[in-house]
């Protein structure tokens, strides 16, 4: 949860200025706001960059950080063939590919690890509104075409 920890810029401000959610002050100041970081649950009240989301997805996914049998856990389809234990699953260009999106009222975020080529890659926006989740799979899956080039 939040706590009197200020995070260091460059910070990103969500799409909306007059949300009454801001976490972020015009002045680029931080309000910490216990409410705030609270209000979409635990999970989703953590702050990171991009390259370090990116280097959790892979050393999660790549069985660094919890036992193997859990990563199996996690990246095992449910019946429709889409989530394992809060982990998407998919394929994109031929490979496996395992992760996390998230949203909340001003931002979304989606970490992905292709498992044949353990790339993993990052994506953190400011949006809604406008900006969906397919959007930012598909910048995802943009960049990593870059890193694989």
């Amino acid at each position: 949860m939040q706590d009197d920890e200020a995070p260091t810029p460059p910070l990103a401000r969500g799409s909306d200025p007059n949300a009454w959610t801001r976490v972020v002050a015009p002045s680029g100041s931080y309000l910490p706001s216990r409410a705030v970081a609270s209000v979409t649950a635990g999970a989703s009240s953590l702050a990171a960059d991009a390259a370090t989301l990116a280097r959790w997805c892979s050393l999660l996914y790549g069985g660094h950080v919890i036992p193997a049998d859990l990563v199996t856990q996690m990246t095992t389809p449910d019946p429709a063939g889409v989530r394992g234990l809060g982990s998407i699953i998919g394929a994109e260009g031929g490979q496996r590919l395992v992760g996390h999106s998230s949203h909340t009222w001003a931002y979304r975020g989606m970490m992905l690890t292709w498992t044949t080529d353990q790339i993993s890659v990052a994506v953190l926006a400011p949006g809604p509104p406008g900006l969906r989740g397919s959007d930012v799979a598909a910048l995802a899956v943009r960049l990593h075409a870059l890193a694989s080039d």
